[in-house]
């Protein structure tokens, strides 16, 4: 066999195994509810435990409390994060520090108790499948 076919063949192999770059996003999707009711501008956020495995990944909720973590954090083409474990933080809290002018968005309140955001023990396996996490938060104090 000439030495130019074997090369040809050997560069088609490598891009039929490929080069084991990262693992590609998987959808992240879910709603938000506090006392029962959809939790609307509500940040998610999504942090890998371990840095090195998985990816920062954030979604909005929309009036009915449901998230999705949109194309763009991990592949421009794809919605989701790397899988892996995260930790979970979910706010409503937002401080406009812009002019109206600039930006008119008002500031909101935190409405979710901080065992969900700022002391959130939160914790989710984003796998290689399509993942479906529900928050259904509470007002109510941890038991002893």
């Amino acid at each position: 066999m000439p030495k130019f076919a074997l090369g040809f063949m050997s560069v088609g192999l490598l891009f039929l195994v490929g080069c084991g770059g990262p693992p590609e996003p998987w959808p992240v999707h879910g709603k938000v509810t506090l006392d029962g009711n959809a939790v609307p501008n509500a940040k998610v956020m999504f942090t890998p435990v371990d840095p090195e495995v998985g990816t920062f990944g954030v979604a909005t909720t929309n009036d009915a409390g449901e998230y999705t973590i949109p194309k763009g954090t991990v592949d421009m083409n794809k919605p989701g994060t790397r899988p892996g474990e995260y930790y979970v933080r979910i706010s409503t809290l937002f401080i406009n520090e812009h002019p109206p002018e600039e930006d008119p968005r008002p500031n909101r309140p935190e409405l979710v108790p901080a065992k969900y955001n700022t002391e959130s023990t939160l914790r989710r396996m984003v796998e290689a499948k399509d993942n479906v996490f529900d928050f259904e938060l509470t007002n109510e104090a941890p038991q002893d």
